[in-house]
């Protein structure tokens, strides 16, 4: 479908079925982040879907998204101070 329409890649929600089901048809699969979380601190993205053998095309938009918007995503700070913990 993706060769037959002339598209390089697809984009969609990284929490979704998405990735699964493309990566049994033997699609490339690759995580982008976007954030976090406020409540937990959970990471959160985009997945990027290209066709088998599209990996040079997706680290193109991987590299162009971290480009773009690495700097804006700032893991949140530590929930618990571990320092001077005994386990």
């Amino acid at each position: 479908m993706l060769k037959d329409n002339q598209i390089d890649a697809v984009l969609g929600p990284g929490d979704s079925r998405m990735a699964s089901v493309v990566l049994v048809a033997g699609y490339a699969v690759g995580a982008m982040p976007l954030g976090y979380a406020d409540f937990n601190g959970r990471a959160w993205g985009i997945a990027i879907i290209t066709c088998s053998g599209g990996e040079t095309k997706m680290l193109e938009v991987m590299s162009a998204w971290e480009s773009t918007f690495g700097h804006l995503r700032k893991p949140p700070p530590m929930q618990v101070d571990w320092e001077g913990v005994d386990f």
